[in-house]
């Protein structure tokens, strides 16, 4: 059976007599994509990555403050209280005031961070090691 349409009819025609079934003719294979597509990095690795990062540029300005900015605060300060992961140096005054450490959210950002980022990175190494080569 052959249902004939503006752009059909011919093709219709065409096949009636050498037997071939008009769904045939309409269907055909999908083409392959002629590229490979490139190997993404999973979302895994990508906040592994991200939040590593984070820890690194934290650990970095906590540094930057303790032994180069507050390099000298221990000389002209009597209760000198020091961090050592993440660095600080902070002088405490009399009445209590404290000068020199960190911002309240650099410490919970700090440990979150490598949390997050330890966490899924062995998180993506144990994916990654699923997916390889089936052993026999």
């Amino acid at each position: 059976m052959c249902v004939a349409f503006a752009g059909l009819f011919a093709l219709c025609r065409r096949f009636r007599g050498a037997g071939a079934p008009l769904r045939y003719v309409l269907m055909t294979r999908p083409v392959p994509y002629s590229r490979p597509t490139p190997d993404r990095p999973a979302p895994v690795w990508v906040i592994s990555a991200a939040s590593l990062a984070v820890f690194l540029v934290t650990w970095t300005l906590s540094w930057v403050k303790a032994y180069l900015v507050n390099d000298d605060l221990p000389s002209f300060c009597s209760d000198v209280r020091r961090g050592s992961f993440p660095p600080e140096v902070s002088c405490v005054a009399g009445d209590g005031s404290v000068s020199g450490a960190n911002a309240w959210w650099v410490d919970p950002l700090f440990y979150a961070s490598g949390g997050v980022g330890l966490a899924f990175g062995a998180l993506a190494f144990a994916i990654a090691a699923g997916q390889g080569p089936a052993r026999r």
